[in-house]
């Protein structure tokens, strides 16, 4: 489309340049009558009105127009040469409108040359159509060069597709594998142990890796659910200190509110399960405590959450990479729950990024 707009662009300019040099040598014959002022008044209205209008009727109609104004000007100023100009019309009349209306413009001119027959006709008509066919043939090459172009993006997008899902797969294999010979190891001590102390931690193991690979395949599967969102307003301080006191087994939760209500305009089950799995991640990095700092702005809930684990243990250059998909630092991380925490604060349109090595800095759209 932009590069159609171009071209009409440089065509409306060389209309405007075939009005000027006509109407110059115009104005230095003796003798002009007021209608042929009128003539060249109107098809200098017709070039202006070609740079504006993007309508095919009126650019077939406006290059009809060109091919009868050239032969009128090369009669009036007695300079036959000037028909030659008659034959750009005709190449560009593909490039702006259809086969049907292109061949209007073709037997207009015909007609045009017939009644122009002191003219060689011959000559003409030979010029017309192999002007006709070359703008026919460059416009099918342009067509299959947008056509190969599109096929290229489209081979490179599936490829890029077929290779993510490719590394999805190998890291979601590797993933499962582990809890899955935890689980595998634990049977088959409980197989050959008559030690009742030793069978009941072998089962206590296997559940914790039921629910490590039941964590992990939730986690998975709820990559490319966050992105439908029902906001509601609620008040951030109130929901944080609820949250806190819901895990309060798990973690201790010190929650700094700098305002009594602090309204959020969000989806609290998806903010709850941000928070669940950024609390999930303390855990996992031996945390005792965590702290979530809260403030605001004009536009954004800012949300510091703190703790005192082992930190994140990232290059400058793997900064970035923290929130993909499978990529962590810890030996018992999936590398889902950071990358479902980007898509919940994405929708949320806000961010998230790594303030301390041991803190999130989150800022939420407000309203």
């Amino acid at each position: 489309m932009f590069k159609e707009l171009i071209v009409q662009r440089i065509y409306a300019l060389y209309k405007i340049v075939i009005f000027l040099v006509s109407f110059i040598l115009f104005l230095h014959m003796k003798n002009g009558f007021i209608n042929y002022y009128v003539i060249f008044f109107v098809y200098f209205l017709d070039a202006l009105l070609f740079f504006i209008f993007n309508n095919k009727y009126f650019q077939t109609f406006s290059l009809a127009a060109d091919v009868v104004f050239i032969y009128f000007v090369s009669s009036l100023l007695s300079i036959e040469e000037m028909v030659i100009f008659s034959v750009v019309p005709i190449f560009f009349s593909f490039l702006f409108v259809e086969l049907y209306l292109s061949v209007i413009v073709l037997l207009l001119s015909f007609l045009v040359v017939f009644f122009y027959s002191d003219l060689n006709i011959i000559f003409a008509n030979i010029s017309y159509i192999a002007a006709f066919i070359s703008s026919y043939l460059l416009k099918q090459s342009l067509k299959q060069k947008e056509l190969i172009k599109k096929q290229r993006e489209f081979d490179k997008e599936f490829n890029d597709k077929i290779t993510i899902a490719k590394r999805l797969s190998l890291e979601f294999a590797h993933e499962i594998r582990n809890p899955l010979m935890g689980i595998s190891g634990s049977i088959e001590i409980l197989k050959e142990s008559k030690d009742e102390k030793t069978k009941k931690n072998m089962i206590d193991i296997a559940e914790q890796e039921i629910e490590r690979a039941n964590n992990l395949i939730r986690d998975f599967l709820n990559l490319e659910k966050p992105h439908k969102i029902y906001k509601r307003k609620f008040d951030i301080c109130d929901f944080l200190y609820n949250f806190a006191l819901e895990n309060d087994n798990l973690i201790k939760i010190a929650v700094q509110c700098k305002e009594r209500y602090l309204p959020l305009n969000g989806d609290r089950e998806m903010i709850r399960r941000m928070f669940s799995n950024l609390i999930r991640n303390s855990i996992e990095a031996k945390s005792q405590n965590v702290t979530i700092d809260v403030s605001s702005n004009d536009k954004f809930v800012i949300l510091i959450v703190k703790d005192d684990g082992v930190g994140i243990n990232v290059d400058d250059s793997d900064a970035n990479n923290i929130f993909l998909p499978f990529f962590t630092t810890k030996e018992q991380g999936s590398g889902l729950g950071l990358s479902i925490c980007k898509q919940i604060v994405n929708a949320h349109l806000g961010s998230i990024d790594i303030y301390s090595k041991n803190a999130f800095i989150i800022k939420l759209k407000r309203f």
